[in-house]
């Protein structure tokens, strides 16, 4: 078979591959132009200001300090969730578990 009865055979194969790579552009180019005006818009939004009451490292505030939990027999368990809030302007990171001291009352 020669070339020209191999493209007449198939003429529209061209036309097909073709159209398939403008679908693939357009889409491209579309997620291109989304992707844009996400990132455009990300700037613009403005953030509640917030004055850090630490400048220049992590400061660590627990919301309440002491917990009172009465007479508690041995062997009870007790569960209690502690609240830390960042009030510094730059990354708290807690190193390891953090250390509870339990106090013996009278």
């Amino acid at each position: 078979m020669t070339s020209k009865k191999r493209r007449a055979a198939h003429p529209e194969a061209p036309a097909q591959k073709r159209s398939w790579l403008w679908a693939a552009f357009i889409g491209a180019a579309a997620i291109l132009v989304v992707a844009a005006l996400a990132l455009a818009f990300q700037g613009r939004q403005t953030t509640a200001s917030y004055t850090p009451a630490v400048t220049g490292a992590p400061s660590a505030q627990i919301e309440q300090q002491m917990y009172d939990y009465g007479d508690v027999k041995l062997g009870q368990t007790v569960k209690t969730q502690i609240s830390v809030k960042n009030v510094g302007d730059t990354q708290l990171v807690f190193a390891g578990e953090p250390r509870v001291e339990v106090v013996e009352g009278c």
